[in-house]
């Protein structure tokens, strides 16, 4: 059991988090840290709004890496930080992979499987590209074959990344059903009809 005080703080983080405008849908899919962050345009949020967003980030982040808490507990608290970095566009914030990564060691189930969602944004770094994010599960892979993470999470969670991305380059190379491809009919001319030689000037004899 949480104690009062630190439940009242737990709710009201995890209701701003909820209640954040636009983040029904998070990135797909979202490389390591050391550049300094990018954040995205913040001119929807005041100054007290972002203040409080990363005060509630601070109360929630402890609940998450709190063993002592219920894996149930430590999940919702890695989805609502989720949402939170979602909201400050700091996703490329630096150390951020580092911590989801050292979470994933002692994660199991669904809390491990949550964390790989959100760790596998974070390896994202903001980039349009994905190198990041596959360089993330080839390092998960090499880490659920020593055993240092939950293998069936890792499994069930990157097999479910290669299934989307497939999706992703099946429907960049294919076509939409019934769709025919463009054909362009030329019209042909005789231009033979209409164009004739011009007549060659004759030559002018020179004067004697």
């Amino acid at each position: 059991m949480m104690p009062l005080a630190r439940n009242r703080r737990w709710r009201g983080a995890w209701a701003l988090a909820l209640v954040l405008p636009g983040l029904g849908a998070l990135p797909a899919l979202p490389a390591p840290g050391g550049a300094p962050a990018v954040q995205q345009d913040l001119s929807d949020l005041s100054a007290e709004d972002a203040a409080a967003i990363r005060e509630a980030m601070a109360l929630i982040e402890p609940i998450a890496m709190d063993p002592a808490e219920g894996d149930e507990t430590r999940a919702r608290a890695v989805e609502a930080l989720e949402r939170l970095h979602e909201a400050l566009g700091d996703w490329n914030k630096p150390g951020l992979l580092d911590w989801h990564v050292g979470l994933l060691c002692q994660a199991r189930g669904r809390f491990a499987e949550v964390l790989l969602r959100s760790a596998q944004i974070a390896a994202r770094n903001g980039q349009y590209h994905l190198g990041g994010v596959r360089e993330f599960w080839t390092k998960m892979d090499a880490m659920a074959a020593d055993q240092q993470v939950d293998g069936v999470a890792v499994e069930r969670s990157h097999k479910s990344f290669d299934t989307r991305m497939a999706s992703f380059e099946k429907a960049r190379h294919g076509s939409p059903a019934g769709l025919k491809p463009l054909s362009l009919t030329v019209k042909r001319y005789n231009l033979a009809s209409q164009l004739k030689p011009i007549p060659e000037p004759k030559p002018v004899k020179p004067k004697k």
